[in-house]
C-alpha cells in the first residue's frame, strides 16, 4: 500500500479485510497479486465500488483498477531452479525444439541467470526483451533479459 507519491503507508491484513493506520492521506494505491503469499485469501469482489471504516461513518469509493502484467520474481526463481534441476522438461515446457539449446540472463538478477556451457563452435542467436518484475516487497523493477538459442 502507498500514498499517490509512491510513499508506502502502514497497513495490514485481518483475515480478508484491509486495515490502514489512520493518517492524512486522501488516496491510496493497493497491489494485490499471488506473488505476495499473505494475500492468497483476500477476495475483491467485482462490483464492490464502495468500503466503509471501521466507524462506518465515512465512505471510501474505489478508484479505477490497473492491471499490469509482469514477472513474478518467485517464478523467476522456481524457472532457475527447473534448468538446474529439470532441464529437458523445461525446455519441452517452454516448446523449445529437441534440436535447440536455450539460456536466459538478465545482468539486474544475476542469481537467476539460466546459462550453462555454451559451445565455442556454435553460432548463438539472441534476443533481448525487456519486462517489469515484481518482487515479494512489491517493488517492480524493469529488466532487460537476453534468450540465446543454439
Amino acid at each position: 500500500m502507498t500514498d499517490i507519491g509512491g510513499n508506502y503507508k502502514s497497513s495490514y491484513l485481518d483475515d480478508e479485510e484491509l486495515n490502514i493506520k489512520e493518517d492524512e492521506t486522501v488516496y491510496y494505491r493497493v497491489a494485490i497479486s499471488p506473488e505476495f503469499n499473505e494475500l492468497e485469501t483476500l477476495d475483491c469482489a467485482d462490483d464492490a465500488d464502495e468500503l466503509e471504516n471501521e466507524g462506518g461513518n465515512n465512505v471510501y469509493t474505489l478508484g479505477s483498477i490497473l492491471e499490469r502484467r509482469v514477472i513474478s520474481y518467485s517464478s523467476l526463481e522456481e524457472m532457475k531452479w527447473r534448468y538446474d534441476t529439470d532441464y529437458e522438461n523445461l525446455k519441452e515446457e517452454l516448446k523449445v525444439p529437441d534440436a535447440f539449446e536455450f539460456f536466459i540472463v538478465s545482468e539486474e538478477f544475476p542469481e537467476i541467470s539460466m546459462k550453462g556451457l555454451v559451445p565455442d563452435s556454435v553460432e548463438v542467436v539472441a534476443y533481448d526483451y525487456v519486462m517489469e518484475v515484481l518482487k515479494k516487497d512489491g517493488t517492480v523493477i524493469n529488466s532487460r533479459f537476453t534468450l540465446g538459442v543454439w
